[in-house]
């Protein structure tokens, strides 16, 4: 829950922006705000590609992918690819919830 709590203040405090979110999230907000101020910030596709560490860069691609195939599983998302709701909601977030696992057709013994 504290890391569910700490990733969506990240997400309010770079207006949004998942990839930047994750960023921060992994290499520190503060490394994050320089990085931001970038031009190449401006697209997100070239600011995941020139992110300088490499394991921050395969942790925001990754997780982002995750978030896409979770969303379409699921039923949940943003409002746009570079956009970040949570599925339960800002409210909810930090709430336990019953998962939701999509039918199988296999049952359990």
């Amino acid at each position: 829950r504290l890391g569910t709590g700490y990733l969506t203040e990240l997400i309010d405090r770079f207006d949004g922006t998942l990839a930047f979110a994750l960023a921060a999230y992994n290499a520190g907000p503060h490394r994050m705000s320089r990085w931001s101020r970038r031009d190449y910030a401006k697209n997100l596709d070239v600011f995941m590609e020139g992110i300088p560490f490499r394991q921050t860069r395969h942790y925001v691609k990754a997780v982002q992918a995750h978030a896409r195939i979770y969303a379409a599983l699921y039923g949940c998302g943003g409002s746009g690819a570079d956009r970040y709701e949570p599925c339960l909601g800002r409210q909810a977030s930090l709430e336990l919830r019953p998962s939701r696992r999509p039918a199988s057709g296999l049952s359990r013994q």
